[in-house]
């Protein structure tokens, strides 16, 4: 004959106790138009009657099929109580005045501040990571375009390093404002008396992971100071002559007046009208007026271009005299400048004029 495995008896008061619980949960959510004290009552003599009949051996389910439905016996209390469960719940779910501004004012800022404001920063951050990632390998054909070779290296050296810190700074802000928005949603939802959740669709990393993401962030935080390092170390680098506006290459022009023109008016940068010069970074402009004060005569001027760009990447400096009724006026022209000095550049060049 098959042997029949009886449960041991920690199991089955286990089950017993989880089903009475279970009951007496919905016993008690059935009875929740009662006041607090007498749902409480209530209940508490319906555990002691059937933990009573437990502890005399009877099984919970024959002991929750002899008591009444739990239906029944919420109609019937509420009946002696004299309670009618419809206007008894219209009542509870009418808030006062105050409670509805207050929970509209709660809804609102944890809307903002807890759903609309993280989620936005999170959608902020994955997208500068991504332009991060786009625009990396642009950043580096372009600077070396625009400088010398060697000159650029240790600027690009800086800055493959530094973007791919900064882009792994931005996925992790993304997602710290992720769970935030996560946070405030679940907020929203408790408020409004929901019992839906959101749960976060990040994955943790494992150790394999963290210790991959470890070594990719000392190598390239490595990288990248010791590219900042030589970008600014030495006469030659492009760092040194950013901090110090000096410049490894110029292009001059010098304008000789077939006759000398009188003026006593000290000529500043708005006597001169610029032309084709890049803009995107400035241009620091200069106007020296070297003449004597006894001696307003103007017979030359002089006009120097100054940069740090390749030499190729700049045209030719012409100045012209431009016929002018009111004043003495000035055109100074860049001939030419290639578009990917607006792209990716540092530093502004500079415009020096002499007035002689």
């Amino acid at each position: 004959m098959e042997k029949i495995t009886q449960p041991k008896p920690g199991k089955l008061e286990a089950k017993f106790k989880r089903k009475k619980d279970k009951w007496l949960k919905e016993l008690s959510k059935s009875l929740s138009l009662l006041k607090a004290e007498d749902r409480e009552d209530i209940v508490n003599s319906y555990n002691e009657k059937i933990s009573i009949e437990l502890s005399e051996g009877s099984i919970i389910e024959d002991i929750l099929e002899s008591i009444e439905s739990i239906d029944v016996i919420s109609n019937n209390v509420y009946e002696e109580l004299g309670v009618d469960p419809a206007v008894a719940k219209a009542r509870s779910q009418k808030p006062s005045v105050a409670k509805t501004i207050g929970a509209y004012i709660l809804n609102v800022f944890n809307l903002f501040f807890g759903i609309i404001l993280p989620m936005g920063l999170a959608l902020t951050f994955f997208l500068v990571a991504i332009a991060m990632m786009v625009a990396i390998v642009p950043y580096v054909v372009f600077m070396f375009i625009n400088y010398d070779f060697i000159k650029a290296l240790p600027l690009v050296i800086a800055g493959v390093g530094a973007l791919p810190i900064l882009m792994i700074l931005s996925w992790y802000s993304m997602i710290g404002f992720y769970h935030l928005g996560i946070i405030g949603t679940n907020g929203s939802l408790i408020l409004l008396s929901s019992e839906k959740r959101v749960k976060s669709k990040v994955k943790k990393l494992n150790v394999f992971s963290r210790i991959v993401l470890i070594i990719v962030l000392v190598t390239f935080t490595t990288l990248a100071t010791a590219g900042s390092i030589a970008t600014f170390v030495g006469p030659n680098s492009l760092g040194n002559s950013v901090i110090n506006n000096t410049y490894f290459y110029e292009v001059s022009t010098t304008l000789v007046l077939e006759e000398e023109v009188q003026s006593n008016k000290e000529l500043t940068k708005s006597d001169f009208e610029l032309r084709g010069f890049p803009h995107g970074n400035g241009v620091n402009f200069i106007v020296n007026d070297e003449r004597d004060s006894n001696d307003k005569g103007i017979s030359k001027v002089e006009a120097t271009f100054k940069h740090s760009w390749r030499e190729v990447n700049i045209g030719e400096l012409h100045i012209d005299q431009i016929n002018s009724s009111n004043s003495l006026k000035f055109r100074i022209e860049l001939d030419f400048y290639s578009w990917t000095i607006l792209v990716a550049s540092i530093g502004s060049p500079a415009l020096e004029v002499n007035i002689n």
